[in-house]
């Protein structure tokens, strides 16, 4: 087993250009009492187009992602792979990520605490926690092998074949040896957050906060990488991409009057 880090560290994926941005997450996590590492962001619109397409396997990602990754999408993808290097060349037992127009509220602190305390032990599993996830609610997580990490929050394993895909790149914890795992491939091969991928090929588990410590703001709100999907999405044709979006949209629904439904349930046998 290689040397790990004492604790993990806290990074910040973050735009240059965006000033406003660094500086509001950086007064957040001092009000936290939390030292953390800039990562300045690979910019899709300063990057060469023909650079951009150089660091995916476009083979790779037709075959997990179903389509191509815009610009703003692979600058996502690279960003965060930058991160996974820090932590396999350096050692460290795992990282603590959070992107720059996040809210921490109250109970972050708590998250923080556990992962300084538990990283370590963690390093060597392959573990994802995500600390913002939406979808949350008892219907999809097993909440009776919830591990209590303070008064307010817990984390538990989602229920896989139950809950839909856990989107998302705000704010998680990955372990050193899931961020060993996803390095893997030379160069990126789907989204981001494509967590569910790496979590079948390894066997691993991914973690939900409850409830949230990281809130995102609603996609709509002035994000490039929404931006772009959706233009790369409006302009693919065929009935292969009519007929998913249609299967995603009633599974959404579909999902959504289940919780409805069955959450009173779902409480007394998860």
């Amino acid at each position: 087993m290689s040397r790990v880090e004492a604790a993990p560290k806290v990074y910040v994926v973050s735009l240059a250009r965006m000033p406003e941005r660094r500086k509001a997450i950086a007064e957040q996590l001092a009000r936290h009492g939390v030292d953390f590492t800039i990562v300045d962001a690979v910019d899709a619109r300063q990057a060469d187009p023909q650079w951009l397409r150089e660091q995916v396997d476009e083979a790779a990602i037709l075959r997990n992602a179903g389509r191509a990754l815009s610009p703003p999408e692979i600058g996502c993808a690279l960003s965060h792979r930058l991160i996974y290097r820090e932590i396999v060349e350096k050692g460290e037992c795992g990282a603590l990520v959070l992107e720059d127009d996040v809210t921490l509220p109250p109970q972050f602190s708590e998250a923080l605490a556990y992962f300084r305390k538990a990283g370590p032990a963690l390093a060597d599993r392959w573990a994802v926690y995500q600390l913002g996830w939406s979808w949350v609610t008892v219907l999809i997580l097993r909440l009776r092998t919830a591990t209590r990490v303070g008064p307010r929050v817990r984390f538990a394993e989602r229920i896989r074949w139950l809950s839909p895909e856990v989107w998302g790149t705000f704010g998680y914890y990955i372990t050193r040896r899931a961020a060993s795992e996803i390095l893997v491939s030379p160069k990126a091969e789907t989204f981001a957050d494509h967590w569910s991928l790496w979590e079948r090929r390894a066997q691993g588990t991914i973690y939900i906060s409850s409830p949230q410590t990281v809130v995102h703001p609603p996609i709509s709100q002035g994000s490039e990488i929404q931006d772009a999907r959706s233009e790369l999405v409006d302009a693919t044709k065929g009935i292969d991409v009519w007929w998913r979006r249609l299967y995603d949209r009633q599974k959404g629904r579909a999902i959504g009057w289940s919780m409805k439904l069955i959450r009173p349930l779902a409480q007394r046998i998860l």
